[in-house]
């Protein structure tokens, strides 16, 4: 079962690629949800170093 971060995660990545068919890579709203999804990816990283 996927928890919170992950779900968050997923969205964001999806959110992430439909903008970049839709509007390119470099469009402003698919750098956002790359750059939401890089800030979502680094504290999962550091969370799961915390807990081991």
């Amino acid at each position: 079962m996927l928890n919170r971060m992950d779900m968050l995660i997923e969205k964001y990545r999806k959110k992430m690629v439909e903008s970049a068919k839709r509007e390119g890579l470099s469009s402003a709203s698919t750098v956002r949800a790359s750059q939401q999804l890089d800030r979502l990816l680094n504290i999962g990283g550091r969370m799961q170093d915390a807990s081991n």
